[in-house]
C-alpha cells in the first residue's frame, strides 16, 4: 500500500505553494468575552514549528520523548510540531490544574519519562514543580515554547531532514488513551497512521484545501487533535479552535464561529449537542439572531454512544438556522487506530436500528415490531469504512460473526498503531491478533477494540463496551443503555446529574445484581423520603424496561464519579469505590 506523504511534508508543501493561507485560529474568550482571534498561515506554523525543532536539539535526543504540557491554543501546535520537525516523540499532555494533586498527569510523566517537557511562560514555573516530583531521574528540562532560537539553527531544521516516506514508520507521538476500563496506555503512532488517518478522514467527510474545521476538543486527546492539528493542516484546512471551558461555560460560542468562518466540519461527543439545545432553548432571542449553519456539513458526533434523541433534538431546534439532517455524522474510532475505524457517508442521513431489546441482550439485532415502545432499543449507525476494515468478532471463540449478530469490534487497516509504549503483554493482548476462522496465508494483523456492536449492511453499529458488560441471569444488558432508562424515569431529570448516572454489575459470590450510582444535581437536597420513592421510579423503569432488578440505587454528591480526561464514566473504578464502602 502506498503511503501518503507524511504531515511536514504536507506543511512544507502548504508553506512553499499557499504561505499566506490560513492554517490556525485560536480564539481567545479569557482575553475578551467576544473572543480575540490569533490566526498563523502556513508560513508561520512552518516558521513556528522550526524554531520549537531547534530549541528541543539543544535539549531532546532523537531516541527520547518530549511532553507537551501547553494551554489549549496556538503554542500546542507548534510544539506538538516542533517535536514532529525534530524528530522527537511527542507526548501530548496538559497543564497542571492549579490547588490540585494533578495525580494522573504526575503518573504520565513518569510512564513517558520525556527528557524535556515544552510549556508556555506562564505555566513554566507548575510545570517545573510538578516534574520535580514525577520520579524522573534526571528531572526534565522546561522549555518555553516562545523562547528565542538561534536563527542559523532555524534555517537548518527548514531543510526536512526527517521528513519524507524514509520516515513514515517512525512513532511521531505517545497518544495517551482515556483509560475508561483501566489504567492509561501511551498508543505508539506512527507518521505513516497520521498521513492515512488524514486522508481517510477527507474521504469520509468531505474535507479539502476549502474545508473549515471548528473545533473546543481539548488538544491532549486524540479526537481534538486530529480535528485541529494532523487533519486539517495535512489537507490544508483552515482549523479553528478555542478552549474547552469556554464552550463548558458558554456553547453557543462554537456554533457562532461556525457561523463567522463558515465552517464545514464540527466534531464533539454527544453530551455535547444537549447542551447547545439547553442554552439555545434558554438564550433570548437575539443571541441566535444572525446564526448561520448552512456551511456545516460534518457534524461528527463520537467518543460516546450516540443516542437518536440527541440527533432529532439538535435538527429541532438548529434547522431555522439552516441545519439539515444530513450533516449529522456519527462516527467510530480509538486511538489505536489513530482516532478513525468508520463514519457515516457525507450527506446521508444516518441509519438508526430500533432492535428487540430482549434479543439485543441474547446477542442479535432483531428489529422491533411496531409500536414496540419500551421494548425496543434505537441504535445509531457510526457509518461504513474508509480505509480501514472492520469485522465482528465473537470475544471466546474468535470466529467472525455474521450480520446483525453482537460480538467484539476488530478493527486492521494502515492507521492501526504500533502498539503501547512500555507494554509488551498490553500489546500481544490487543494488537496482532489473528481470527479463528482466518484463511492460512492470511496475516495476523487484527486489532481487538473491546468494543461490543454488529454489522447490518455494511454500517457498523455500536452497543457498548465488554468490560462494562452487566451480565444478569444470562443475559447481557449494555450500560449506556441502563443509564439511559435512568435518566428518562420520572423526577430524574430534576434529581440527579444529566450523564452522570453508573450502571455497575456487582459479584457477591452467588450470582451478579445491578447497582446504579448517581450523581444528585448540584444544589439538590433530597429527604429520606424522596430518595426512597425516586429509588423505586428507577427500579421500576428498569424492571419495564429491561426485566433486570435494581439491587440499590446511590446517591453521591455532584462530581463524586471518576471519569476519564475524555468525559467518559470509568465504571470499572465505580463499581472498585462502591465495593470499598466509599459510596456508603
Amino acid at each position: 500500500m502506498t503511503v501518503p506523504p507524511d504531515l511536514l511534508a504536507r506543511i512544507r508543501h502548504h508553506a512553499a505553494e499557499r504561505p499566506d493561507a490560513p492554517a490556525i485560529t485560536f480564539v481567545d474568550f479569557a482575553a475578551d468575552p467576544e473572543g480575540a482571534p490569533a490566526t498563523w498561515t502556513y508560513a508561520d506554523v512552518d516558521r513556528h514549528a522550526r524554531r520549537v525543532a531547534a530549541l528541543l536539539g539543544a535539549h531532546c535526543p532523537p531516541d527520547r520523548t518530549a511532553a507537551i504540557c501547553c494551554p489549549q491554543g496556538l503554542d500546542y501546535a507548534a510544539a506538538f510540531l516542533g517535536c514532529l520537525y525534530a524528530g522527537v516523540c511527542a507526548v501530548p499532555l496538559y497543564v497542571p490544574v492549579p490547588f490540585r494533586h494533578n495525580g494522573r498527569l504526575r503518573a504520565l510523566l513518569g510512564q513517558a519519562a520525556p527528557a524535556c517537557v515544552l510549556t508556555t511562560a506562564g505555566h513554566a514555573s507548575a510545570v517545573a514543580r510538578l516534574t520535580g516530583g514525577a520520579g524522573a531521574d534526571p528531572a526534565p528540562v522546561v522549555l518555553d515554547t516562545a523562547a528565542p532560537a538561534p536563527p542559523r539553527d532555524v534555517e537548518r531544521m527548514s531543510a526536512a531532514q526527517r521528513g519524507g516516506a524514509a520516515a513514515t514508520g517512525e512513532v511521531a507521538y505517545l497518544q495517551y488513551t482515556s483509560g475508561s476500563t483501566g489504567a492509561p496506555r501511551g498508543v505508539r503512532v506512527t507518521r505513516a497512521n497520521i498521513a492515512h488517518t488524514a486522508e481517510q478522514s477527507g474521504r469520509a467527510f468531505g474535507q479539502d484545501a476549502a474545508s473549515v474545521s471548528v473545533t473546543w476538543l481539548p488538544l491532549f486527546h486524540d479526537f481534538g487533535l486530529a480535528a485541529a492539528i494532523t487533519v486539517p493542516l495535512h489537507l490544508g484546512c483552515h482549523a479553528v479552535l478555542f478552549d474547552p471551558m469556554e464552550f463548558v461555560l458558554r456553547p453557543l460560542r462554537w456554533l457562532r464561529l461556525i457561523s463567522e468562518h463558515g465552517g464545514t466540519f464540527a466534531p464533539c461527543p454527544d453530551f455535547a449537542l444537549g447542551m447547545l439545545c439547553d442554552a439555545a432553548e434558554a438564550a433570548p432571542a437575539d443571541e441566535l439572531r444572525g446564526l448561520d449553519l448552512t456551511t456545516l456539513k460534518a457534524l461528527v458526533n463520537g467518543s460516546e454512544p450516540v443516542r437518536p434523541a440527541s440527533l432529532d433534538r439538535f435538527t429541532r431546534v438548529f434547522a431555522p438556522y439552516g441545519f439539515t439532517p444530513e450533516a449529522h455524522a456519527p462516527a467510530y474510532g480509538l486511538a489505536e487506530a489513530t482516532i478513525l475505524v468508520s463514519a457515516t457517508p457525507p450527506g446521508a442521513r444516518p441509519r438508526v436500528f430500533a432492535c428487540d431489546r430482549r434479543e439485543l441482550a441474547k446477542g442479535q439485532a432483531v428489529p422491533a415490531a411496531e409500536g414496540s415502545g419500551d421494548a425496543a432499543r434505537a441504535v445509531v449507525e457510526c457509518g461504513t469504512a474508509w480505509g480501514q476494515e472492520f469485522a465482528v468478532v465473537d470475544p471466546a471463540t474468535l470466529i467472525g460473526l455474521p450480520p446483525r449478530h453482537v460480538g467484539e469490534i476488530w478493527a486492521r487497516g494502515p492507521a492501526v498503531t504500533a502498539g503501547y509504549h512500555g507494554s509488551p503483554a498490553a500489546t500481544a493482548e490487543v494488537y496482532g491478533r489473528r481470527r479463528a476462522d482466518a484463511a492460512p496465508n492470511e496475516p495476523a494483523d487484527w486489532l481487538r477494540t473491546g468494543d461490543l456492536g454488529f454489522v447490518d449492511d455494511g454500517h457498523l453499529f455500536v452497543v457498548g463496551r465488554l468490560k462494562d458488560l452487566v451480565i444478569i441471569d444470562g443475559r447481557n444488558h449494555h450500560p449506556a443503555d441502563l443509564e439511559a432508562t435512568v435518566a428518562a424515569a420520572p423526577g430524574a431529570a430534576e434529581a440527579l446529574r444529566r450523564g452522570h448516572a453508573a450502571a455497575v454489575p456487582v459479584d457477591d459470590g452467588e450470582g451478579e445484581y445491578l447497582v446504579v450510582i448517581a450523581e444528585r444535581a448540584e444544589g439538590v437536597v433530597l429527604d429520606e423520603l424522596a430518595e426512597r420513592r425516586l429509588a423505586a421510579r428507577v427500579r421500576t423503569a428498569i424492571a419495564e424496561r429491561h426485566g433486570v432488578g435494581v439491587h440499590s440505587l446511590v446517591l453521591v454528591d455532584a462530581g463524586t464519579l471518576p471519569k476519564t480526561s475524555s468525559g467518559k464514566l470509568r465504571r470499572a473504578e465505580c463499581r472498585e469505590r462502591y465495593l470499598a464502602g466509599r459510596y456508603s
